[in-house]
């Protein structure tokens, strides 16, 4: 893809880092980059690709620790910023954990690790503690857009004995704190997946209950105090898309691996026969559903980051563009125009020639 000229922005966003260009009519010039997975295949291969601004420098991709628990394998560790490292986007690692008050005896069957989180917003909060020490929580919302992004309907689903309830959360957190001496404003957010399992337990009485979590890769995107613009970032956010090839490489891959999983699960259950069938019923379908999350997690990233509109270029056919602006051009050098504004035009505005391109349905 040809480097974008987003117009519309301003230029201020980027201090002394926007372009010659930006100068002429509050635009903003945008290249393409590779998130890349350094080390899950046998050679470096694009994950997914992302428009940031043209001269920033980006480092990092997916990450894979072959002794991850809980079946997760890469995780997003990605980062670019401005020359100047006011302004930068970040994705941080997806997480995958599980809550239970199972028996003491069955705590040691769960190799995922334990966090204390039961909301979008609890595991944002955490997040960011865990990212930005000290920084300030001055806002948050949810995001139900982002959720329904996630593709996961809630649902109850009837089991012996009791039901499983899965369902999708998102939002976004606004920090503020002070690094290298200037005042930072930053936006992070979330979609996270739950998956709840409720037995009765037919020995005590009471009830046994897990919650598996999976969190999507986050989203955040810094600023200084009073520059945070929240269409640029949703801007960035929204042209993230992920490469067809690599998504058929993880689909095998977690064939692989659910195969592998699911003979250690057997082989766990056979061990621990002698504690209930409904012990074993719940171990067992929690691990599925988990699993599942975890199996279906990059694809539902993709599904969630995804806000585009699909226009028809003259030069390269259809082509995705942010959704956030009205109007695109393709102009005469190679790079595209984009803008809400009315009456705005590329020769008139930043002296460039242009061909408005036509919105597909």
């Amino acid at each position: 893809m040809q480097p974008l000229v987003i117009a519309g922005l301003a230029a201020a966003l980027l201090g002394h880092a926007a372009t010659a260009l930006a100068q002429g009519g509050d635009a903003l010039r945008v290249r393409e980059v590779e998130i890349i997975d350094h080390n899950g295949f046998e050679r470096p291969v694009p994950a997914a690709h992302m428009l940031v601004p043209h001269d920033w420098q980006a480092q990092g991709g997916v990450m894979w620790n072959p002794a991850s628990p809980c079946g997760q394998s890469g995780i997003f560790e990605w980062a670019a910023w401005s020359p100047d490292g006011l302004y930068g986007v970040e994705l941080m690692p997806n997480a995958t954990w599980q809550m239970n008050n199972l028996p003491p005896e069955f705590q040691t069957q769960d190799p995922c690790p334990k966090r204390n989180a039961t909301s979008a917003r609890q595991y944002l909060e955490q997040l960011a503690q865990e990212r930005r020490p000290g920084a300030r929580l001055l806002d948050y919302r949810d995001r139900p857009d982002l959720a329904q992004a996630a593709g996961v309907a809630e649902q109850r689903t009837p089991m012996a004995m009791g039901e499983l309830r899965q369902w999708a959360e998102a939002g976004e957190v606004l920090l503020g704190y002070t690094y290298d001496g200037t005042p930072r404003r930053e936006v992070i957010q979330a979609t996270v997946v739950f998956t709840h399992s409720i037995m009765q337990n037919v020995a005590t009485g009471g009830t046994m209950e897990t919650l598996a979590v999976f969190a999507m890769p986050a989203f955040a995107f810094r600023a200084p105090d009073g520059r945070l613009d929240f269409t640029m970032a949703e801007s960035l956010r929204s042209s993230i898309r992920s490469d067809p090839e690599y998504d058929r490489r993880m689909a095998a891959h977690y064939q692989t691996m659910g195969r592998i999983q699911a003979k250690g699960a057997a082989d766990r259950a056979a061990a621990t026969r002698q504690h209930g069938e409904e012990m074993l019923d719940i171990i067992h379908q929690g691990y599925e559903s988990r699993q599942r999350i975890i199996d279906e997690g990059h694809d539902r990233f993709s599904r969630v980051i995804r806000e585009v509109e699909v226009y028809n270029d003259p030069l390269e056919g259809q082509v995705e563009l942010p959704s956030h602006y009205d109007r695109a051009w393709r102009l005469d050098g190679g790079d595209y125009l984009l803008s809400n504004d009315l009456n705005f035009e590329p020769w008139r505005d930043l002296g460039v020639n242009g061909t408005e391109m036509e919105r597909l349905p």
